[in-house]
């Protein structure tokens, strides 16, 4: 549910993100993103984990775990760098947005913010039923997600309604929380 949700949300705020030049909208897909190789190593991890003890590994695979977190923890620290010098870039260059169809960003960044919370519950529960601190932190890493798209729908209304654009200064604020 993690890898597929989190592909279609990505996938829909990249070409938002792009076709509008929103650095906010880019990054918070670049999120989704690396919360879908997050859901994708968790469950690599699991699979690894769960291989009984063998002469190589008398103590078994859990350890694994770790060492997907890791490898994942790397990629989305190196994503979040490059979107951070993005959003620099931006707020240097005083970079513009474009929304010719504001209804479909409302409709998107609504549809994110439900799909997320939707996410946070789904993993909350399953975290409760399997005991694992990894899903525990997939719920409340949806919940955060849940936050930071809905303060950049703020910002999109607010340059849609007053011409104020503080995209470059969200989308700094996202890939430091990223980071």
């Amino acid at each position: 549910i993690g890898i597929i949700s989190n592909i279609i949300l990505s996938a829909s705020k990249m070409i938002i993100g792009f076709l509008s030049g929103s650095i906010s909208i880019i990054a918070d897909a670049v999120d989704n993103l690396s919360d879908c190789a997050s859901s994708f190593a968790t469950l690599f991890g699991f699979k690894l984990a769960s291989q009984p003890a063998d002469p190589e590994h008398p103590f078994g695979h859990e350890r694994i775990e770790y060492l997907t977190a890791i490898i994942i923890a790397i990629l989305i620290l190196i994503i979040g760098i490059f979107l951070a010098r993005s959003s620099i870039e931006g707020i240097i260059n005083k970079s513009d947005i474009v929304i010719e169809n504001f209804t479909v960003f409302i409709v998107i960044l609504v549809g994110s913010i439900g799909i997320k919370f939707f996410q946070y519950l789904f993993y909350r529960r399953i975290s409760k039923k399997i005991n694992s601190s990894a899903i525990k932190a997939s719920s409340q890493d949806s919940l955060n997600d849940c936050i930071k798209t809905f303060f950049v729908l703020i910002a999109i209304i607010i340059f849609k309604i007053w011409k104020f654009n503080i995209d470059s200064y969200l989308g700094l604020a996202v890939s430091v929380y990223i980071i």
